[in-house]
């Protein structure tokens, strides 16, 4: 059991250090990760779009990743909390 907790601890800290400190995006900037935890790619060319509020950023190794800003990332969060309360409120009036 002391293993299995070792191994999330430091799967938790290599994750959140990769998306710190990853080329994929601009500084202060997030790319998007799939259930894989592997970095999403994009490709507007080819339809391949990015899930909203990320933006298809192209890095410096060539390719594009879908990628977001901190910021903005914590605005589009808290918009949609906002959001689902209200529709949560409305519903109670019902």
């Amino acid at each position: 059991l002391y293993y299995i907790i070792l191994y999330y601890i430091i799967l938790y800290y290599i994750i959140h250090i990769t998306l710190l400190y990853s080329d994929y995006c601009p500084s202060g900037w997030s790319v998007q990760r799939k259930a894989s935890y592997d970095a999403m790619t994009c490709d507007p060319m080819a339809g391949i779009k990015c899930e909203k509020p990320y933006q298809c950023v192209h890095s410096q190794c060539g390719m594009s990743f879908c990628c977001v800003n901190t910021k903005h990332l914590k605005q589009w969060i808290d918009q949609k909390e906002a959001e689902a309360d209200m529709h949560d409120d409305s519903q109670e009036e019902l």
